[in-house]
């Protein structure tokens, strides 16, 4: 028997280094989901799906390092979010967004004092190859078959992770944020204060060419592709929608400032607020259908600089069908064949139980996901009681 758990949202703490997870069902939020932190100034999450699994997933947090601390990768297990392996990278980088194609890691490398722009291939611990880009590069995404990479100096480059070729398309400055349909490449230019526009350029995902681009915008850092429309925001709250038929433009306010995060999934608009405003830091609901705000969630009531954001289901398997587990779960009951040494942990990582059992009672403890550790190896069940 599979089961669905639905609406939960990791959210990415700057400040503090954290990464958390929202229950959309119950608003409870899970924090400090790591020992220590995720890293010195983390940037971005990597997650291989929409719905996530204890089977083989790997997440990788991607840590800037910052100007004076270590830049790394940190692999973990989503859902239970036990790290895996952490990877210190050479002091030289500054990696900013990546994504697996395959089994390597491709992420870019901003650059420090304007130089050492490229995108790098990790894999089982190394750095494999760069390919060099121009200046600054930014958001990466992987779509029609090409790995996507935006650079504040303007080039848009599509890379053949299969020889490793490239192709480059000038956009115009301070490109950085990525987003894809099933036709187009949506490319989010931030501007600034200067003379330089913020607006969002469209080009054809098969050919790799120019397809147009929308009206001018303010100055904004996310972006994000939805059903209807894509969506743009700026840091005091306004969000832009553009309809993806028409090319249409239009603006409505949040309410909330410090917008630094924007993802989509399932009908709905998730936008991480308050970031660096000295105030609660928030996740708001946006549902295209009905174009309202429906729910707010409060990740923190002080500000722990929350940006990147990602929605996800979570699925968890039974014994029924999954023979590997060494016990049989039912009814809130784990049951093992023999005497075993059993650990309980919750969704935090705080341990319920440990003893030597042949049955464990887990109704008591509430619904949610838990994981148990028996002798050396650890699995996840989803408690309905």
């Amino acid at each position: 028997m599979v089961s669905l758990l639905l609406g939960y949202v990791y959210v990415l703490g700057g400040v503090n280094e954290q990464l958390y997870m929202l229950d959309e069902s119950s608003g409870q939020v899970v924090d400090s989901l790591f020992i220590g932190s995720t890293g010195d100034v983390p940037n971005y999450v990597y997650l291989p799906g929409r719905t996530l699994d204890s089977t083989g997933a790997v997440g990788i947090v991607v840590n800037s390092g910052g100007f004076y601390g270590v830049p790394s990768l940190v692999y973990f297990e989503p859902v239970s979010n036990t790290i895996i392996s952490e990877y210190p990278l050479p002091d030289s980088l500054n990696p900013m967004e990546g994504v697996v194609v395959g089994d390597t890691f491709y992420f870019s490398n901003f650059g420090k004092d304007g130089s050492g722009a490229a995108v790098y291939l990790f894999n089982n611990g190394s750095i494999l190859d760069s390919i060099g880009v121009a200046l600054q590069p930014i958001g990466v995404k992987y779509c029609f078959d090409r790995i996507l990479v935006a650079t504040r100096a303007g080039y848009l480059y599509g890379i053949n992770p299969a020889d490793r070729s490239k192709d480059s398309l000038f956009l115009g400055p301070t490109i950085s944020q990525i987003g894809c349909d099933s036709q187009y490449i949506y490319v989010l230019a931030t501007g600034n204060y200067g003379s330089d526009d913020a607006l969002v350029f469209r080009v054809d995902g098969a050919s790799f060419t120019f397809a147009g681009n929308s009206d001018t915008i303010r100055n904004s850092y996310v972006l994000t592709v939805g059903d209807q429309y894509v969506y743009a925001a700026t840091f005091d709250g306004t969000l832009y929608t553009i309809e993806r038929a028409t090319g249409s433009l239009d603006s409505l306010t949040t309410g909330y400032s410090g917008i630094l995060g924007l993802d989509f999934y399932d009908g709905n608009l998730y936008i991480s607020a308050g970031a660096w405003t000295g105030d609660t830091n928030r996740v708001i609901v946006y549902n295209e259908a009905t174009s309202s705000f429906t729910s707010s969630y409060v990740i923190s009531s002080s500000d722990v600089g929350i940006g990147f954001l990602y929605a996800f289901d979570v699925q968890t398997t039974s014994f029924a069908e999954d023979y590997r587990k060494p016990f049989v779960y039912r009814n809130g009951v784990i049951y093992l064949g023999s005497p075993a040494r059993v650990s309980l942990y919750d969704v935090r990582g705080r341990m319920l139980y440990r003893g030597i059992t042949t049955r464990l009672d887990v109704s008591g403890y509430g619904p949610g996901v838990f994981i148990v550790k028996v002798n050396s190896r650890a699995y996840r069940i989803l408690n309905m009681k």
